[in-house]
């Protein structure tokens, strides 16, 4: 397999564009990983993470009252799994054919793949909705509120049913299940400012532990807002051994294990190499493959 991140016409300057090392060696898998993909005005343009986010759409549907950034690397990411997922179908095809592929991934078409139920809600819909940063736009109450130790908890209310079990377990006033301004969904979205307040001056008298336990009675989805402490602390993934232990010069790390999990494999003990650490096997094997077979 061969994969690579260059711009199209670097790639095919050089001869190493996935269509070319494909036609000279047909079993091989070739790759390439662009910004904007072939062809079309912005296919040599530069593309990074953020301008990759901003061109998906990505910044307009993320935030509040001010457009934001997904805060990871979320084109890089997409396109990278992407990429995964054809080199692994290209892979399947190979060992039953023998055909090899050339793979051409654009984090412009992966990104705006993923963008796709807002933007076809949009196109199709009544247009594109408004940000609503820590809420769901179409689902109330959904979304975070504050506890009286300043902690955050998210609630997500899926229907009606579930609304009425709020009111009657966590805020203990079943009335409001079926008060007009609140009974449906649709009630709700449109109150749901009223509703909101409501629900922040109940929630903010309440301890971390009463909230969880009333939100338990009820069966509420719930969920604690962790920062990224939080994260590594998390009890589900500690309690599951979702951490290894990997070598690095001088010693061991702790990292978060591969989320795949296939039965009967197990994954190799990772390392990360010293520097220079392989050059001297590396120049030896390149040297034995050079010389003349016998």
């Amino acid at each position: 397999m061969f994969l690579h991140n260059l711009s199209p016409q670097a790639a095919a300057r050089l001869g190493i564009d996935a269509e070319t090392l494909h036609a000279a060696h047909p079993s091989l898998v070739a790759v390439e990983i662009s910004g904007y993909g072939h062809g079309g005005p912005r296919m040599d343009d530069k593309a990074y993470d953020l301008a990759i986010q901003a061109e998906a759409g990505v910044f307009s549907v993320t935030g509040g009252e001010e457009m934001s950034k997904v805060g990871f690397s979320v084109a890089d990411i997409c396109a990278g799994m992407y990429a995964f997922s054809s080199i692994l179908a290209a892979l399947l095809r190979r060992d039953r054919t023998g055909e090899g592929a050339a793979i051409q991934v654009s984090m412009l078409d992966s990104l705006a793949e993923w963008v796709s139920a807002p933007l076809y809600a949009a196109v199709y819909g009544d247009g594109q909705a408004p940000r609503t940063g820590r809420r769901h736009h179409a689902i109330a109450p959904y979304g975070t509120f504050r506890l009286s130790d300043g902690s955050a908890v998210l609630i997500a209310i899926q229907n009606d049913a579930e609304w009425r079990s709020m009111t009657e377990h966590v805020l203990l006033e079943a009335s409001l299940g079926t008060d007009s301004r609140f009974a449906t969904n649709a009630q709700r979205i449109a109150n749901v400012e009223e509703l909101e307040s409501l629900l922040g001056e109940r929630l903010a008298g309440m301890t971390a532990d009463d909230a969880r336990q009333r939100l338990a009675r009820g069966r509420i989805a719930t969920a604690q807002v962790n920062d990224l402490q939080g994260l590594w602390e998390h009890e589900q993934l500690r309690a599951r051994g979702r951490f290894v232990d990997v070598g690095i010069p001088g010693g061991t790390v702790e990292m978060l294990a591969s989320p795949f999990d296939i039965s009967g494999w197990t994954p190799p003990a990772a390392s990360v190499p010293a520097l220079d650490e392989h050059d001297d096997a590396l120049l030896a094997e390149i040297v034995r493959r050079g010389e003349p077979q016998g």
